[in-house]
Parts: structure tokens; C-alpha cells; sequence
């Protein structure tokens, strides 16, 4: 017989209504915006946890939670390599938490994350930064959809409200060099050419076409044309 899925808050142990919780869960995200907030539920349940280090959820079955059971009961192993699939409603809670924190110490997203390491957060049915929805949270709109959500730790990952603040473009690059984090030119990871093609490419540049260029260096004519403007690599 197939095991009925439990709201994923911590503790709760009540059937899921939708989204990965139960039906109060549910309605204090559709009247607060987080399945947490409002104070204390009643009659909360407090049952034992899952016996996986670490894990924390409540327990269900042969002493483990949903997931790790679901994992087991599919792979044969509770610990799996793969990591755990999160919830809306787990990333939420993590993302509650994280707003209601009073600590100094880096907050760091434990959840999906972009391919530069920035956290990234299921909100009403979309993918956000969770920097970004930190940051509006506490200190509300940016000025301009441009502006950044700074950290002052330069840990990509981290959600601490007070790591985060709105800065300008302009702004948040010159943090990035002051503070060593910005990877222009060759330490880039992405650059496919050296300093010294560049400044070769800008000498013959009087000579050659940028079609001509873009097939010495191998590179497309639209980046010749944007390096030998300085609109690129203007660092040198």
C-alpha cells in the first residue's frame, strides 16, 4: 500500500493539502507568504525524527522520513549519492529562518544553486535569487531593477539579511575589485583570450578587418569590434 505524503514542515506530520504542505500550512503561505509565519501552530505534532544524520524530518516508516524512505524503497539505500529533491515548502522554511536569524555568521543556501553558486529559491511558481528576495525582504525594493544584491561576506551562497544590501552596478563591481572577488581577463574562467592576444589584436587592428582578426584569434568579429573599442577588456 502506498505511503501517503506528510507536509513537509519540520514536525508536522499532517497529510499534504498541496505545494508539499498540509492544508494549515498551506493557508498561512497563501495569507502570509511563508508556511511558517503567523506564530506557533496548534496542536503541532511532535513525533520522532528521521534516524539519517542530519536529516531532522519527521519520521514515518522503518525509521526514516518520506524522502529518505522513498529513496530507500527505490534505490535500496536511504544514503544515496544524489542528493535529496527539496520542496517548496523546505526552501521556504530555510528562507524563514534565515529572515528571522540573529547571528552574524554566514547563512549559506543548502538548496538549489545557479552554476556560479548563487542560491536560488522557488517563489510563487517561479525561480528567484534568494539573495535578491532576502534583500527585498528586509530592506524593500531596490531603486532600479539593475542594482544588485551585494554581500559584504563574498560568499555567493549566503542569505544573512545583514551580509546583504542593494548597491549599483557601478557599485558592486568596485567592491568586487577592492575585495580581489572580480574575475576579469585571463583569471576569468570563461576568457578565451590572454592579455597579450589582446593588446597583438588592438596593434594590427590598422591593418587587418575585425573578420580578419576574429580568424587569427578565433573569436567572432562582434568581440574583436567590442576589444579594439576598449568596450572590452578595458582593464588594460
Amino acid at each position: 500500500m502506498a505511503t501517503s505524503r506528510i507536509c513537509s514542515i519540520d514536525g508536522c506530520g499532517k497529510p499534504v493539502k498541496a505545494r508539499g504542505w498540509c492544508k494549515a500550512h498551506h493557508l498561512r503561505f497563501l495569507r502570509h507568504g511563508s508556511p511558517t509565519a503567523g506564530g506557533p501552530m496548534r496542536n503541532h505534532n511532535h513525533g520522532p525524527v528521521c534516524s539519517i544524520k542530519g536529516c531532522g524530518n519527521k519520521h514515518i516508516a522503518k525509521g526514516l522520513c518520506q524522502a529518505h524512505y522513498t529513496r530507500k524503497s527505490r534505490s535500496g539505500s536511504a544514503q544515496a549519492t544524489k542528493p535529496l529533491r527539496t520542496s517548496p515548502g523546505e526552501q521556504l522554511s530555510f528562507f524563514a529562518r534565515a529572515l528571522r536569524s540573529d547571528t552574524d555568521e554566514c547563512i549559506l543556501w543548502p538548496h538549489q544553486k545557479t552554476k556560479d553558486g548563487y542560491g536560488r529559491l522557488w517563489l510563487f511558481g517561479r525561480p528567484v535569487f534568494a539573495a535578491r528576495a532576502i534583500c527585498a525582504q528586509t530592506r524593500g525594493a531596490p531603486p532600479d531593477e539593475s542594482w544588485h544584491s551585494a554581500h559584504s561576506c563574498n560568499q555567493r551562497a549566503c542569505i544573512n539579511p545583514r551580509h546583504i544590501s542593494w548597491k549599483s552596478p557601478s557599485e558592486n563591481m568596485a567592491d568586487k575589485v577592492e575585495h580581489g572577488t572580480h574575475q576579469v581577463g585571463e583569471v576569468n574562467p570563461h576568457a578565451k583570450l590572454t592579455e597579450e592576444q589582446v593588446l597583438e589584436m588592438r596593434r594590427l587592428r590598422p591593418s587587418h578587418s575585425l573578420s580578419q582578426l576574429a580568424d587569427i584569434f578565433e573569436v567572432t568579429p562582434t568581440t574583436v569590434s567590442r576589444i579594439v573599442r576598449r568596450l572590452g577588456w578595458t582593464h588594460i
